[in-house]
């Protein structure tokens, strides 16, 4: 799951291989300051089953981090009628990239060239994209956008409020035209030591499903700052447990979720 190579580590977690219900797939970096979560979700019976495209794949959500000296990458993607467009992509970016890109332009660049095709099996496998570059060494970072997944930052004077707005443009595999630059949205910030840069699903903040307004949103994630502090693993597995668990007296892990967790 990590590779250390010369100052560079991988993790990589596809939801075809963790899909045991209200579990939590977990991984970091060596130095501890890069994390990721996966999971299924609690509820098999969730509405969202509709939208799968195979029973047997119900987790079509991915995750990746790509760490390079001081640069940091964290995708996370949530397919829509089957895993093919999440997994492969992220897959191609765990393969065949071998640095974080420096700037928006070179990101999308590197997002459009990757060698992925379709997949005859799945031919309306579809995936919101969210890819974010932090730079611990200026403290700040950027990140592209295609659909409804989300990045946050929280910790100290960070309200953990979306730092982009969603988008409805969602990236198909093997046809290029839906990671035209005009389709993302794109977004810079910057960030104050001790916090944490936080990319997640939908899964997340709609784990009641399609109901944002039932589910954890900006105060339920600085609470929980508040309790595990600026440890990126500590944190991505309370995000990941509170999304799986729900608030008090609501419904919680209806969906998939990914979680991408960086230091600042």
């Amino acid at each position: 799951m990590t590779t250390p190579e010369a100052g560079v580590e991988r993790l990589l977690l596809l939801g075809r291989a963790h899909d045991a219900y209200g579990e939590v797939a977990l991984g970091s970096t060596a130095n501890g300051r890069v994390a990721v979560a996966l999971s299924v979700g609690a509820d098999p019976d969730t509405p969202a089953a509709a939208y799968k495209a195979r029973a047997d794949e119900p987790n079509e959500d991915a995750v990746f981090a790509l760490v390079d000296h001081e640069r940091v990458l964290l995708v996370v993607a949530d397919a829509h009628r089957g895993a093919h467009a999440s997994h492969a992509l992220l897959q191609a970016l765990h393969d065949g990239v071998a640095r974080v890109p420096a700037s928006p332009a070179a990101l999308l660049r590197c997002l459009a060239t990757l060698p992925v095709e379709a997949d005859e099996a799945m031919p309306d496998s579809a995936t919101s994209l969210l890819a974010v570059v932090h730079r611990a060494d200026l403290g700040e970072g950027f990140g592209v956008s295609f659909g409804d997944a989300t990045c946050v930052l929280v910790g100290p004077n960070h309200d953990a409020a979306p730092l982009h707005p969603r988008g409805d443009a969602f990236v198909h595999p093997g046809h290029p035209a839906t990671l035209d630059p005009r389709a993302a949205t794109v977004f810079a910030y910057e960030a104050r030591p001790g916090s944490l840069v936080v990319a997640f699903t939908d899964g997340v903040d709609q784990c009641c499903y399609r109901r944002p307004e039932r589910s954890p949103g900006p105060a339920d994630r600085r609470a929980l700052f508040d309790q595990v502090g600026a440890d990126p693993a500590a944190y991505a597995r309370a995000l990941a447990r509170l999304s799986l668990e729900g608030l008090p007296g609501e419904s919680g892990g209806q969906d998939n979720l990914a979680i991408a967790v960086a230091a600042t």
